[in-house]
């Protein structure tokens, strides 16, 4: 008896055997011949996402090392996507930390040079390398003769005091003439609580991922010497991981309101910037942020607008949006600072232009590049 159930155990780890080593050889020879190790996995995850740190007066920064962020798969909605995407350039990040190319440190002179801070929309995640609206504004404004130089400052997820920050601790090296402050979607998500914004903020951090790292000396071992494996291990751990967006089905029933703390401490960040600005010698500029959020959107414009990331119904929503340009616009007008109201723009509400409820597409950037260019040839020289 004892010698059947050895032999039928033998026989179980030696068919075991096989489908692994089955397994192993289809893996290697059946393309894709990719390389599923977490190593390989981390270099093609650098390849195709911003290299950022973390940062004492702002909530993080872009790596100050020159670094390309590539297509990938989830760009092919919003993207016209060449042939071979994969292995062509998104973004360009350059040596300062800055979207777009490299440019001196010292002001070139006889430059008029505009720096423009923000969050993911003045970056403007959802255009091609060239095509981001701080780009096209400069080539605008100097083909209409004026020797300018626009420097993209926008970095993603970073709120209006994050500006301020950049501002007195590194933007003045930079000797601009104009610096420009464009917040309000990233403000909102915190629109709603009366708590002081240093209990709401925490530090950025780079979080550890299980895809990326091994755990520990065996998932090392294993990982080095089976594909197989790796392939197993990295869709454990993907089935893991919560989903990036839920929808919330009944977006009318967020209760929430714009607090008047919240409001108050977010005219103060504009307040700030165009004092620190003003005493570091330089000229402020303020500018609404366009949303395609209204009060008149119609459906197909209602489907697209994340309400979940702010957690606001819609007319909430349009209170808050409305009450924040407000407050810019009094700021303006109260310090005597250039306004560039971009809410009051033909771009902003307009379905075309935008592929959410915050990021332009390549139609609404190159016109608000436009409408960029136009205000401010009315203000510099």
């Amino acid at each position: 008896m004892k010698t059947s159930t050895s032999n039928f155990a033998l026989k179980g780890l030696a068919a075991l055997l096989v489908v692994l080593v089955l397994g192993e050889c289809f893996t290697r020879l059946v393309p894709p011949h990719e390389d599923m190790s977490p190593p390989a996995l981390k270099a093609q995850e650098d390849r195709t996402n911003l290299l950022s740190i973390p940062s004492l007066f702002s909530w993080r920064l872009l790596a100050r090392q020159k670094h390309d962020v590539y297509f990938t798969k989830e760009d092919s909605f919003r993207f016209d996507l060449p042939e071979d995407y994969a292995h062509k350039v998104k973004w360009h990040i350059n040596s300062h930390g800055y979207r777009g190319p490299e440019f001196a440190w010292e002001k070139p002179a006889g430059t008029t040079r505009i720096v423009i801070y923000g969050g993911s929309f003045v970056f403007d995640i959802r255009t091609v390398e060239g095509m981001d609206w701080p780009r096209q504004a400069e080539k605008i404004l100097r083909e209409r003769g004026h020797q300018v130089e626009i420097i993209n400052a926008g970095i993603p997820g970073l709120m209006s005091f994050d500006a301020v920050g950049r501002l007195f601790t590194e933007g003045h090296d930079l000797d601009p003439d104009y610096v420009v402050i464009c917040n309000k979607w990233n403000d909102l998500k915190y629109f709603r609580s009366s708590e002081p914004l240093s209990w709401q903020m925490h530090p950025w951090a780079v979080q550890s991922d299980p895809r990326f790292e091994y755990q520990g000396a065996l998932d090392r071992w294993l990982g080095g010497v089976s594909q197989l494996y790796c392939r197993l291990r990295y869709r454990h751990y993907e089935s893991m991981r919560p989903p990036e967006f839920v929808d919330h089905v009944n977006r009318s029933d967020f209760k929430n309101r714009p607090t008047p703390e919240a409001l108050r401490q977010y005219r103060l960040h504009f307040q700030m910037f165009a004092d620190t600005a003003r005493d570091l010698g330089v000229k402020p500029i303020l500018m609404t942020q366009p949303l395609l959020i209204r009060r008149d959107n119609p459906p197909e414009a209602r489907e697209i607008i994340e309400y979940e990331k702010v957690e606001f119904s819609h007319e909430q929503l349009c209170e808050a949006t409305e009450q924040a340009d407000s407050a810019v616009r009094s700021v303006a007008a109260g310090k005597h600072v250039p306004l560039i109201d971009g809410s009051a723009s033909r771009v902003a509400g307009k379905i075309p232009f935008f592929t959410d409820q915050v990021h332009l597409n390549q139609t609404g950037s190159l016109e608000f590049a436009h409408v960029v260019a136009d205000e401010l040839e009315k203000i510099i020289p």
